[in-house]
C-alpha cells in the first residue's frame, strides 16, 4: 500500500513518519488516559486502510463498561490527529 504525504503549501509532498500498529495504539492510549471520561478504555485495534488522509483507522474501543459519548469524541479527536501526523509502517 503506498505511503501518504503530508503537502506543504501544495508545492512539496513530505512523506510522514511510520509508525507499528502498537506503536499508534499507544498513542491513542495515552490520549485516552489524559481525560477521566475514558477511565478504563483502550485502543482495540488498528487497521490498513485506503484512504487520502492516512493509511491506517481504529474503531474500536475496550471498557469495562459502555464506552461514553464524551471518551468517543476524545478518541475521534485523537485519531484524527495522529492520522494527520503518522502512517503505519506496513
Amino acid at each position: 500500500m503506498p505511503q501518504s504525504c503530508a503537502c506543504l503549501f501544495f508545492t512539496a509532498c513530505v512523506a510522514k513518519p511510520l509508525r507499528t500498529d502498537a506503536e499508534l495504539i499507544a498513542l491513542l492510549n495515552a490520549a485516552l488516559q489524559r481525560t477521566d471520561v475514558c477511565d478504563g478504555v483502550t485502543v482495540a485495534a488498528i487497521h490498513q486502510v485506503e484512504d487520502k488522509t492516512a493509511n491506517w483507522d481504529a474503531d474500536a474501543l475496550h471498557g469495562s463498561s459502555a464506552v461514553s459519548r464524551d471518551c468517543q469524541r476524545v478518541f475521534i479527536a485523537a485519531k484524527n490527529d495522529l492520522r494527520k501526523i503518522y502512517d503505519l509502517r506496513a
